[in-house]
């Protein structure tokens, strides 16, 4: 009987210490796993804050780029003139008037380059919708080196070609009705010293009636002027399109 007693409670401490043993590898697992998931935490934090951290760099760079970089565009266009015309246009128009475009860099640094492409044409409305004639180019075929900061260059184009739009422009609007305008539209692109490439659109525009009227005052001032004391007639701004001209 003794024995057998003696048998239970050493079987019985034998089970207490194996279920002991379980528990402890149990829970050494367990915490295994836990460690392995925070480890696994951590490493997508660190991704998470080096990918931040890439992304401020480069917004801070493009930031720094945009601040000095050059900004050009065409800052004005208007009708100048030349002088009499050695071949009169179709109509008999000997006047030399042409298109003047200014090109001007707004930003920090100098362009390296640039180049104009665009067209001048006049735009003529009816009741139901309207029609462009005698589209001009205004494109540039020269690649200027550069264009400085607060150094604007202006920029003539097509005198015969454009005499002939701008006579045509005046000859068809004879009120205030904005029935018939020139407009001068197209693009700036340019180069930056960081080596990318830019561009800008610009959109000019006048009706043929001021047109007119600058042709008649330039040439009454002429008629009046036989001594050539009265101030020359300065050329006649085209103003900003308030919004895109549609094709």
């Amino acid at each position: 009987m003794i024995d057998q007693l003696h048998d239970f409670y050493k079987n019985l401490i034998e089970f207490n210490f194996v279920r002991r043993d379980l528990q402890a590898q149990e829970s050494m697992v367990l915490w295994a796993r836990v460690m392995t998931i925070v480890s696994a935490i951590g490493s997508v934090g660190v991704l998470i804050s080096l990918w931040f951290s890439r992304r401020a760099v480069q917004v801070a760079m493009a930031a720094g780029r945009d601040q000095t970089r050059a900004y050009v565009e065409a800052s004005g266009c208007d009708i100048a003139y030349a002088g009499k015309m050695r071949t009169p246009t179709a109509n008999g128009d000997n006047e030399g008037f042409y298109l003047r475009l200014s090109v001007e860099n707004f930003g920090a640094t100098p362009a390296t380059w640039f180049k104009v492409s665009g067209s001048a044409f006049v735009r003529k409305y009816r009741e139901d919708g309207y029609d462009d004639h005698m589209t001009v180019s205004m494109s540039d075929e020269a690649t200027w080196q550069s264009v400085f900061p607060g150094h604007p260059k202006t920029l003539a184009f097509t005198q015969a070609e454009g005499a002939e739009l701008i006579h045509w422009a005046a000859r068809n609007d004879t009120d205030e009705s904005l029935r018939c305008i020139l407009v001068a539209k197209g693009k700036v692109s340019y180069g930056t010293i960081h080596g990318d490439t830019r561009h800008a659109d610009f959109s000019f525009l006048q009706d043929g009636y001021r047109i007119a009227n600058h042709i008649r005052e330039r040439r009454q001032r002429r008629f009046a002027d036989n001594r050539n004391e009265l101030p020359p007639v300065e050329p006649l701004k085209m103003g900003f399109s308030p919004q895109k001209i549609a094709e």
